[in-house]
């Protein structure tokens, strides 16, 4: 194959890639059509990577049956990733924006916290033994102390909200509880240990001094009265109140993504002793939540009809090949779809075109 740049009669140039047989030119691929040396110029680059891409990078040689032509293969096959999920997790990593940080340590530390959450020392083995990724233990610890010094503490402000709704239902339960203080008092059971802070037994006063007796406040009622519809929410963000309030009511949301990060990406324990190495795990761990929350997201929207959980489980068992090509002075990489559950996972693998999961690498 070879890339071939034909005229047109409207005066603009066709780039092509083409291959012969028995005499006559066939398009494997039109590449587009362009009018200015510069656009052709870069087609033709275009071309001529995608030749390169695919084209067999192990072509059978004369005399090689295919026993000996795979165990050629084969023995050139310098390491495999297990990194299914790795890959899939990088795209979301990047469609979220977090990659703009230029920041490979954190990156590889919360897809490791995701697929396999130990300790450092842990997580380290994991990243060389499945990723290939090559960290000390005391750059790691260096990142966590550079990365905890980095956070802010903006201090926390409160956020008063008054609802109508809220102000009815807090009579209502007024009323309610005063009926039974009544009740109780009707009966005489009202004694000095019922005056405490539990419910509305905070309405009870002590009169009297030679013969104590135990009554309802009038003057506490009213006072509680003027709390009626109020709600404070206490917040550390600089972010508009109403979006604040709005937050709170999506608390259900809240307590899942709690449960995610306590459960699945197994924020405690931590075996940290300092404020800024805890802090910095736990900015790594929220960073993995939103990560796998997205990932969740992708999933509904593309049918996969798995939970993240069983993604990442599946995902964890597709591998990359890495088979050097020592001629060439290459390395040829190809991500292996074997079993119908791994070949559903393969839309996540094409999410941004990045990373490439099968093609060649230029050694340096």
């Amino acid at each position: 194959m070879f890339v071939r740049v034909k005229k047109n009669r409207s005066g603009s140039s066709s780039v092509l890639v083409v291959r012969k047989a028995s005499g006559r030119y066939i398009v494997v691929k039109n590449l587009g059509v362009a009018t200015d040396e510069k656009t052709i110029e870069s087609l033709r680059k275009k071309g001529e990577e995608w030749i390169r891409l695919h084209t067999d990078p192990f072509p059978m040689q004369f005399g090689f049956d295919e026993r000996e032509e795979a165990r050629r293969v084969l023995d050139n096959i310098d390491f495999i990733y297990h990194d299914g999920a790795r890959i899939i997790l990088n795209q979301v990593y990047h469609l979220i924006g977090f990659d703009e940080i230029k920041d490979s340590i954190l990156r590889d530390l919360v897809v490791a916290r995701i697929c396999e959450p130990a300790s450092k020392r842990s997580t380290l083995e994991y990243l060389k033994d499945y990723f290939d990724e090559d960290y000390t233990l005391n750059k790691v610890y260096y990142y966590l102390d550079k990365l905890g010094s980095k956070q802010k503490n903006t201090g926390d402000r409160l956020i008063i909200g008054y609802s109508e709704v809220r102000a009815k239902n807090d009579e209502y339960n007024r009323e309610r509880g005063l009926k039974k203080l009544r009740k109780k008092f009707a009966s005489g059971k009202l004694t000095k240990d019922s005056v405490n802070k539990h419910g509305y037994n905070r309405l009870l006063v002590l009169s009297g001094t030679d013969n104590v007796t135990v009554e309802i406040s009038d003057k506490l009622i009213e006072e509680d009265r003027r709390w009626d519809g109020l709600k404070g929410y206490v917040t550390n963000t600089d972010i508009d109140a109403d979006l604040a309030v709005g937050q709170y009511h999506g608390l259900s949301t809240v307590e899942r993504s709690f449960r995610v990060s306590k459960g699945t990406l197994e924020m405690r324990p931590m075996f940290h002793f300092t404020p800024k190495r805890i802090g910095a795990h736990i900015c790594m761990c929220f960073v993995a939540l939103k990560v796998y929350k997205e990932l969740e997201r992708i999933c509904k929207e593309k049918e996969i009809g798995m939970s993240v959980d069983s993604v990442i489980k599946i995902a964890k068992t597709i591998v990359t090949i890495r088979v050097n090509l020592p001629n060439l002075g290459e390395k040829y990489l190809k991500t292996i779809f074997t079993t119908e559950k791994q070949r559903m996972q393969e839309p996540l693998f094409h999410l941004t075109g990045y990373p490439q999961t099968d093609g060649t690498v230029t050694l340096l």
